[in-house]
């Protein structure tokens, strides 16, 4: 049987191995988190930074399809601007 001190000796032993692996689990879940928010931070400006060309893109196309532009270019190609619209309505097809 062992001793008391001996059995003291082991659950301090004892005690700092869980205590250490705990700490040890502890530190690199921080570690983990800190990196995972970086990662996070870089794709949010990313993201900022492709909404940004996005709104760019969506202006310059905004132009380009303005008529104020689109018909002077037209009228120059010989185009003429309708006055009313027709629409072409298929017929149905007759059956056997």
């Amino acid at each position: 049987m062992m001793s008391s001190r001996r059995r003291t000796q082991w659950t301090t032993f004892g005690l700092l191995l869980v205590g250490s692996i705990g700490l040890i689990g502890y530190v690199h879940n921080v570690i983990t988190i800190e990196e995972r928010l970086r990662h996070i931070a870089a794709l949010r400006r990313a993201c900022d930074s492709m909404e940004a060309v996005l709104a760019a893109r969506r202006q310059i196309l905004a132009q380009l399809e303005a008529p104020e532009r689109i018909i002077p270019a037209a009228q120059k190609l010989g185009f003429e601007i309708a006055t009313t619209v027709r629409y072409a309505v298929p017929t149905p097809l007759s059956g056997p």
